[in-house]
């Protein structure tokens, strides 16, 4: 069986709305069990200097299961794969205004019309953290 994925675009890009890719179908095995659960969602950046980009935060799979996920913040990224590193990353208040407590939170940019890299996102931070069984050493 191939992969499948879902990327729901909205009509109109306002505040709230959001970029959402998920898995439909994915190969029957025991490490990828749930894998459709998952999702990731791209948010408009709003500093000007990365305007016209959206953004989705660094949450990997959490392979023991204890959570959905893990989040990569400030000065984790060295920690990641290089398979994750190859992506633009930022701290997320250096791409968008924010309010809470995410702002030292790792984010990936990307083009908002690039569908292909925002599923080779979601395969860099759910499938193949899962296939390589990857704990974040810290």
């Amino acid at each position: 069986m191939k992969w499948s994925f879902e990327v729901s675009v909205p009509n109109k890009f306002l505040k709230g709305a959001y970029i959402l890719v998920k898995s439909i179908h994915h190969p029957q095995k025991a490490y990828w069990a749930g894998v459709e659960r998952h999702s990731i969602n791209f948010a408009r950046t709003t500093k000007i200097n990365y305007r016209g980009r959206v953004y989705a935060k660094l949450n990997i799979a959490d392979v023991t299961g204890e959570k959905n996920k893990i989040g990569i913040s400030k000065g984790k990224r060295s920690l990641l794969p290089t398979y994750i590193r190859k992506f633009a990353i930022r701290l997320k208040k250096t791409v968008a205004a924010t309010q809470g407590t995410d702002g030292n939170s790792q984010v990936a940019i990307i083009k908002p019309t690039n569908h292909r890299a925002m599923i080779r996102l979601f395969f860099a931070l759910k499938v193949w953290i899962l296939y390589d069984q990857f704990l974040l050493q810290e």
